[in-house]
């Protein structure tokens, strides 16, 4: 009865504090349960869920801000934008809620949300898709690049390893997303990681520069023969591009191939360099 008693008292109290705005527009809560256990969890459990997703945001945020690398630190700016901080954690259980370590004012914010925000969507549509669409899940790994997949089944491996069940509740001021992971989702992600292949080269062409955005960050460069080589560019390079839009010039570019199980192959190309 005591035991059914303090349960409930979690649910209420869990409830309430869910239902609580705080300060930051953006917040994560994050809900942890273990098959047949008690309420609450070993240290090295939550300490090691936590370090992996940060890890996996962190490598997403380079993804999406600049060129992903497989290896050295992630730009310490980008780290200082994507870092989050625990909240408060409810008593007696592992509910908790994520703010960003920087204050909202600090926080850079275009037309596809924050750079947190992009990285969060990004790897709750990871973790959910493994559910309903393993397709698109595929997609955003592949995009993601190697370091967020070493991070990816890190997290997985820890899921799978503590039998817990993981829900998310990412919240800001664009509207609520939910995902939950369970650990049969975590060995599918797994065998999915596994299954993935990545090849990388770095490549110059020359022709001109036909298109791109400076919001959206990319490029088009047309070759001599007609064909566009086309992919992304980091913010450090986009007055590079504006500089030599409509012109003729030379781009380094740095290529990702990724092969799926189905067998297709999806490429992907950042800009390293735009000269004369």
């Amino acid at each position: 009865m005591q035991a059914g008693l303090e349960h409930r008292r979690v649910e209420l109290v869990q409830q309430y504090l869910l239902a609580t705005e705080i300060s930051s527009e953006e917040s994560l809560d994050l809900g942890l349960t273990r098959t047949g256990q008690q309420v609450g969890a070993e240290v090295g459990l939550l300490a090691g869920l936590l370090g992996a997703f940060q890890e996996s945001v962190t490598a997403i945020a380079q993804s999406v801000r600049r060129r992903p690398t497989a290896r050295g630190l992630v730009p310490a700016d980008i780290q200082a934008l994507v870092r989050l901080r625990v909240a408060f954690a409810l008593p007696g259980s592992l509910t908790l809620r994520l703010v960003p370590e920087r204050s909202q004012d600090e926080l850079a914010v275009d037309e596809g949300g924050s750079l947190l925000e992009q990285s969060v969507e990004t790897l709750l549509a990871i973790l959910a898709g493994i559910e309903v669409d393993e397709n698109a899940s595929l997609a955003a790994i592949a995009q993601a690049g190697p370091r967020a997949s070493g991070h990816l089944a890190t997290l997985a491996n820890i899921i799978q390893r503590n039998e817990a069940d993981v829900s998310f509740r990412w919240r800001s001021r664009r509207g609520l997303r939910r995902a939950a992971f369970s650990p049969s989702q975590a060995t599918r992600l797994s065998t999915l990681l596994e299954a993935v292949e990545q090849e990388e080269r770095d490549r110059v062409y020359s022709g001109r520069l036909v298109g791109g955005s400076l919001v959206r960050g990319t490029f088009e460069l047309e070759l001599d023969d007609g064909s566009i080589v086309s992919g992304r560019v980091g913010d450090d390079l986009l007055e590079q591009v504006e500089a030599y839009f409509g012109k003729e010039c030379t781009a380094a570019v740095h290529i990702r191939e990724t092969k799926l199980p189905a067998g297709d192959t999806k490429e992907h190309v950042d800009l390293l360099e735009l000269r004369p």
